[in-house]
């Protein structure tokens, strides 16, 4: 299921989402609040923020996961690399057992806030290549028509 959030503090907050016919669905709706650190979009989120405001959230990050940051940290810069290679992120059953996602961050690069935008369902059916060769790849080219759109909008009015 598509959906799409904020950073507020330390969580995302979904701010869309497209619900699935599926029968096994994640019930969380817009206004939902997921750990920043720990979901596919959060660590979108933080792998595009820039550095300075990146290191300061981590700081706060480690304060609130007490004995549980150092291997977060270490799995959070496994994550920026596999962004910085691939533009995008995935957690297979990470956050939740049941669920994987991938994530990518929809930046304008104007000021307005960074967007995360993820794909989540259950980690019977979405994992591995799919995850990783089709959703994620997909997603990219998502998050840049979206930004292409909103400037080629921006531009006319």
């Amino acid at each position: 299921m598509p959906r799409a959030g904020a950073r507020h503090d330390l969580e995302m907050i979904y701010v869309a989402h497209c619900r699935s016919t599926a029968r096994l669905i994640l019930g969380l709706d817009v206004g939902a609040r997921l750990p920043l650190a720990r979901t596919a979009m959060g660590r979108a989120v933080l792998c595009a923020t820039p550095t300075i405001e990146r290191e300061l959230l981590f700081k706060r990050i480690a304060s609130a996961e007490g004995s549980r940051w150092p291997p977060l940290s270490r799995r959070l810069a496994e994550v920026q690399a596999q962004f910085d290679v691939r533009g995008f992120v995935t957690t297979e059953g990470e956050w939740d057992p049941a669920i994987s996602a991938a994530a990518v961050p929809v930046n304008l690069g104007d000021g307005r806030t960074l967007l995360g935008l993820s794909v989540g369902g259950a980690s019977t059916w979405l994992n591995g290549s799919f995850l990783h060769d089709e959703v994620g790849p997909l997603l990219v080219s998502a998050a840049a028509e979206i930004v292409a759109a909103i400037h080629a909008a921006d531009w006319k009015n």
